[in-house]
């Protein structure tokens, strides 16, 4: 298991964080439509915005898993820098990517990962995200490992908080504030 868990970080950090690193996106331009399902992506363990849409309105297929910290997830101001506002995706389950580590940073045995992440262990596919697609990409590699069938929301809150602003270009932004719990816009 911490064989395979180690081989699907490296390439999800070579092909997803490394490249993202380069250039941060803005949220500013207007995101294309898209009429995909989730898994339908170019790389099959990453979600878009649109796929996330799409788990929302069907909930009984699509767990959503925020993994940033509890005041991030709460909403509380000041909690996530380089947001466009504060608050969570409607409904997520919110697991700090850190459970899954001992204090030594290394991954715990496979019996208290499944005890950790049990509330969304319940055959639904999930989508992790976090404030930027870099814990959530921690996250999607321990539960690949267990088996789940997990996509990374790689532009996680920064993207959606954006396509949430009043500042934003997003053309479904009402849809997506209308997914979104304790919002406050970043003044």
């Amino acid at each position: 298991m911490k064989k395979k868990l180690l081989i699907a970080t490296l390439v999800l950090v070579l092909v997803v964080v490394v490249p993202g690193c380069a250039s941060a996106p803005t949220g500013r331009d207007e995101l294309p439509a898209n009429d995909a399902t989730p898994n339908d992506n170019i790389l099959d363990f990453t979600a878009e915005i649109h796929d996330v849409l799409n788990a929302l309105q069907n909930p009984g297929d699509w767990a959503i898993l925020d993994v940033r910290t509890r005041q991030e997830f709460e909403g509380t101001p000041g909690s996530s820098q380089g947001v466009y506002g504060h608050g969570r995706i409607a409904g997520a389950v919110n697991i700090e990517w850190d459970r899954a580590v001992d204090g030594a940073g290394n991954l715990l045995p496979e019996n208290e990962l499944r005890e950790i992440f049990s509330e969304v262990l319940d055959g639904r596919s999930v989508i992790v995200y976090c404030r930027s697609g870099a814990r959530s990409s921690h996250t999607w590699g321990v539960l690949n490992s267990l088996g789940v069938d997990v996509l990374n929301f790689d532009g996680s809150w920064i993207e959606w908080s954006s396509a949430a602003s009043a500042d934003g270009n997003f053309p479904d932004r009402e849809v997506v504030l209308s997914f979104t719990e304790a919002w406050t816009e970043a003044g």
